[in-house]
């Protein structure tokens, strides 16, 4: 675990995934927070769960034919000290399957799926104190959400009272 600035972990997601966003025409917007507070955490388990969100939009995205293939994510502060992550897509959505059943082990939506992918995500996140949930999209796709502590308390100092 080690103090990391989360727009970073981000940008580095997508650099990641730029071939394949590239691929499938997926446009990416961002709405990055400036300035947001460090989070104590492991980088690379949060680029693991950010990574599997876009991951799992761009395939999401790959049957859509009839509106542009979108990618949004934002990042800002959440209620006390916390950060708020938004990975938002244009795909085809939850549908008619149950928001709650996708987060469980060795369930899947994809022919070719495992199911651990959500599973090992929201585990990353609870043991970095934070909360990781879904829901449908405005329009369509669907928005998976993350809420991470920062530790920083009413002295500004991260991770001391």
């Amino acid at each position: 675990m080690g103090t990391l600035a989360i727009n970073d972990v981000i940008e580095e997601v997508l650099v990641l995934a730029r071939g394949e966003l590239q691929n499938l025409d997926v446009l990416v917007r961002t709405n990055l927070k400036a300035a947001l507070p460090p989070l104590q955490g492991d980088r690379v388990q949060l680029q693991q769960v950010l990574l599997n969100l876009v991951t799992n939009a761009i395939q999401a995205m790959t049957e859509v034919t009839n509106r542009p293939r979108v990618l949004t994510i934002r990042s800002k502060l959440h209620e006390r000290d916390d950060i708020l992550i938004e990975v938002e897509d244009s795909g085809v959505g939850l549908g008619s399957t149950g928001i709650d059943q996708i987060f469980e082990s060795m369930f899947t939506t994809k022919l070719d799926g495992m199911g651990m992918g959500l599973s090992i995500s929201r585990s990353i996140v609870a043991a970095h104190s934070g909360r990781l949930w879904a829901s449908p999209g405005d329009c369509c796709g669907s928005i998976f959400r993350i809420v991470l502590p920062t530790g920083v308390s009413g002295n500004g100092i991260v991770g001391q009272a």
